[in-house]
């Protein structure tokens, strides 16, 4: 799946594109399920993932928006679903970078791109000028979601910022050195956020966000 920073870009992009007035609390949605790793749970669990007969997995995006669609207004369920949105785009683009070979292989070459994440975060930082948030821990209740990890997880965006400046300039090792591969990944995740959101009938098609909740403001 993509990293942290490539979720908060995508998030960030799409906050100013529909113009979303608590863009934070949406951005930190937009990174909260890939919480499972400090939570000790399956990534699955927060992911939403679904097993078919054969015992494959794929994100169940639909699952998600039906059990919270009664409050997926709010910015953050909002960017919870991005974020899930964004992992299926991110799917594809891997397999079409990566081909599977065999367990052990596959193993290797997630370790690889594990490694690029670190060298990737400064560059798009710098390339989408992308600015780290204050954020404040919303009242959500999520499923299986531990809320209670979520300030580790910001200290982890943190970390994200301020410790990566040294690895930008190492090459990347799986994907193209150029970044060309993650840019694209980026725009992709964001026409297909917007596209399930307007399909799903959140925003419409001037990407105008439907309010059923008069309190809840999220444009300006």
């Amino acid at each position: 799946m993509g990293s942290r920073i490539m979720h908060y870009c995508i998030s960030s992009i799409i906050g100013d594109k529909l113009e979303i007035e608590l863009k934070s609390e949406f951005m930190l949605g937009g990174v909260a399920p890939d919480i499972h790793g400090l939570m000790g749970v399956a990534k699955g669990v927060t992911h939403f993932k679904d097993f078919d007969d054969s015992g494959k997995s794929h994100i169940n995006i639909m699952r998600f928006y039906e059990t919270y669609k009664d409050v997926i207004h709010e910015p953050f369920y909002l960017g919870y679903l991005c974020h899930l949105v964004s992992d299926v785009v991110w799917l594809d683009v891997y397999f079409d970078i990566v081909e599977y070979v065999s367990p052990e292989q596959w193993v290797e070459n997630l370790n690889i791109a594990y490694g690029d994440f670190g060298k990737l975060n400064k560059r798009i930082i710098d390339h989408y000028s992308l600015r780290l948030q204050h954020h404040e821990i919303p009242n959500i209740s999520i499923c299986n979601y531990n809320v209670d990890f979520l300030p580790t997880l910001i200290d982890l965006l943190n970390d994200d910022f301020s410790k990566n400046e040294e690895f930008k300039e190492e090459p990347l090792e799986l994907f193209n050195n150029d970044n060309s591969q993650i840019h694209d990944y980026i725009s992709r995740s964001v026409t297909q956020c917007v596209d399930t959101l307007t399909n799903l009938n959140i925003i419409d098609s001037e990407h105008s966000i439907h309010l059923e909740n008069p309190k809840i403001k999220l444009i300006k």
